[in-house]
């Protein structure tokens, strides 16, 4: 069920991405019939296709869906053939249809060819200058004898049979060197080795001397190249596709999903000098190493898309492996999209929350391209696109007004080690990451200790999500970079936390303080349960009244708070505990947060209470 959802939504994503139904998907042109389908051009071959990009729909993980569209005149059997095989293609994701949507067999091969040709090449020993004169008058000059020379016309060499070359393919190579380029081998037609050489003296006198004797040939007449035969064989890629008898041009349109082709999204946001409506842009940078791309519409997509299979090569690319030459141009960028994924937006202090008050503004009028939202995922559509392989671009998506608010966010993490019966706090972490101690926390400069963050909450009014990508603060009235952190996913109606930096005129400070503990038994051990206090205290001396958030994150049950705290109780968090292997089941973890105004020049003391198990 759950291949069968990928591939439906994979389905409906480029359909409607498109615009068009299946038979129409090679472009804007309507459906033709085959009596009206223009005649195919510039084809080597009865029934080779020839093949123009008509979309192109990039995914930010660098992937892309490719839609090919051509026409020609089916060969006798019935089929139309290209020796474009794309080298990437995903399991299950290359598909071929004619207009009305008919879906067509496919069959992949390599095939082999021979041509022969004659090159003119220097002579590089005494045997080739004797071939390449025969018939020629000549004078030689023998080794010993001192310096003795023989006057005549060189009647022929004496030549053992050629030696036939083996053929070298082998298993190797059925991986192209590059795509669409065809395995080449280059076989020298060498004439066999010649030990005598006759020399006609006179009419009636000819002489048969060692080639091993002659020190050299001169003569007005000499040449020095001499004409060499190589046999040539070729083993290239064929996709043939059975499309039935015809006369008549047909057209077949192709769709592959394949590494190679990347976009990322980068925001700009400017904060005013006053009011809380900011101005957020979105730009798309692409990253284009699979192929050229000539005037072809292109949509990117929004979303966590679902191949299962994306790493899997299709029998019909002919190769062992994926080839991702994005991920060899670009290996930084690549190494990093983990960072980009909308699936990651939890991991970072920024999360997006649900609205809970009307938000104000809209997108302006200034969008540059069509906007769809399709299944999961949202596109972005650009008309018509030119990008060369190996090029970059960038593309402006939207600018539009967001309402935005400064909050000063104290965030705690209690991390509990058991080995090294220590307790740490610090700031949140990265989930995903192993665990490791914190660093120390004695240098009185050392800020990240009781770090408070200033944050700006920006509010999605709009009519599309904002997908996860690197964002550009900028401050002012000469718009002074501020910031560049990460704008994590917020869906339509949601608000994100913006980072900008460690605030220094709000200072944090946590303690806890154990109040008891008993013994308690379980699955066969004896735990202590303790009951702990914990103090957070922030400390203000900015100017103006400040928007503050307090998050204390620990493993164990929070039983109660002070000042109106909220308490969430969670699963059990590994995390909390170092990784240590003991049974901590009866630990679940929680979360107390505290909002509340913090007036210039305030203190604000909240406390907490709760308790942990714990195997001494």
């Amino acid at each position: 069920m759950r291949m069968r959802s990928a591939a439906l939504t994979l389905a409906m994503l480029v359909v409607f991405a498109t615009g068009m139904p299946w038979s129409s998907m090679a472009g804007a042109q309507p459906a033709q019939t085959p009596s009206t389908i223009p005649p195919a051009t510039k084809s080597k071959e009865r029934g080779e296709l020839e093949l123009t990009t008509t979309r192109v729909i990039v995914y930010k993980d660098g992937h892309a869906m490719i839609v090919k569209r051509g026409v020609a005149i089916p060969d006798t059997s019935g089929r139309v053939h290209t020796y474009a095989v794309p080298d990437a293609a995903v399991l299950g994701c290359f598909w071929a249809s004619r207009e009305n949507g008919d879906v067509l067999g496919m069959r992949a091969e390599w095939v082999e060819s021979s041509t022969t040709r004659e090159d003119q090449v220097p002579c590089t020993s005494v045997l080739d200058l004797l071939r390449a004169n025969v018939g020629r008058s000549v004078e030689i000059e023998l080794v010993g004898d001192k310096g003795r020379t023989i006057s005549g016309t060189i009647k022929s060499v004496l030549l053992s049979p050629p030696k036939s070359e083996p053929d070298r393919w082998n298993d190797a190579d059925v991986t192209s060197p590059a795509p669409n380029v065809p395995l080449r081998l280059e076989q020298p037609v060498w004439a066999g080795g010649g030990q005598f050489v006759e020399i006609r003296r006179s009419a009636d006198s000819t002489m048969v001397l060692p080639v091993a004797d002659i020190r050299n040939v001169s003569g007005a007449d000499v040449t020095t190249t001499i004409t060499r035969t190589v046999n040539t064989k070729e083993k290239r890629k064929r996709l043939s596709i059975d499309v039935g008898d015809s006369t008549q041009p047909v057209a077949v349109t192709l769709m592959y999903f394949t590494p190679g082709i990347r976009w990322i999204p980068t925001y700009r946001v400017g904060l005013p000098e006053s009011g809380d409506s900011a101005a957020l842009a979105l730009q798309g940078e692409i990253l284009n190493e699979l192929e050229d791309i000539k005037n072809a519409p292109v949509d990117l997509v929004v979303g966590v898309p679902n191949f299962r299979f994306k790493d899997v090569v299709s029998p019909l690319s002919l190769e062992r492996t994926l080839r991702d030459t994005l991920a060899v141009a670009a290996p930084n960028v690549m190494g990093r999209q983990t960072a980009l994924s909308n699936a990651m937006f939890s991991q970072r202090a920024g999360e997006w929350r649900q609205r809970d008050e009307a938000a104000t503004g809209q997108p302006d009028g200034s969008a540059q391209l069509g906007m769809t939202g399709e299944q999961d995922m949202f596109v972005y559509s650009v008309p018509s696109m030119t990008l060369g392989k190996g090029d970059r671009a960038t593309l402006p998506l939207w600018t539009q007004p967001v309402k935005h608010t400064h909050l000063y966010t104290f965030d705690v993490d209690v991390l509990r080690d058991p080995q090294q019966q220590q307790t740490y706090y610090g700031g949140r972490r990265n989930t995903n990451q192993p665990w490791q101690p914190p660093t120390d926390r004695d240098s009185p400069v050392d800020l990240s200790a009781n770090e408070v963050w200033h944050q700006i909450e920006l509010a999605n009014a709009s009519q599309t999500p904002w997908t996860t990508g690197a964002a550009l603060v900028m401050g002012g009235k000469k718009a002074i970079p501020i910031a560049q952190e990460l704008l994590t996913y917020t869906p339509i109606g949601g608000k994100t936390l913006l980072p900008l930096t460690v605030a220094v005129d709000i200072r944090g400070k946590f303690d806890e303080e154990e109040i008891s503990r008993r013994d308690v038994e379980f699955g066969g051990n004896t735990y202590k349960l303790i009951r702990v206090k914990g103090t957070a205290t922030l400390t203000s001396s900015r100017a103006e009244a400040s928007e503050v958030r307090i998050r204390v994150d620990n493993g164990g049950r929070a039983l109660s708070t002070s000042d109106g705290g909220k308490i969430a109780i969670k699963p059990h968090r590994p995390e909390d505990w170092g990784g240590y292997r003991w049974d901590y089941r009866l630990n679940p973890h929680s979360q107390t947060t505290w909002t509340f105004t913090l007036k210039p020049g305030e203190s604000k003391t909240v406390t907490l209470e709760y308790e942990y198990h714990w195997r001494p």
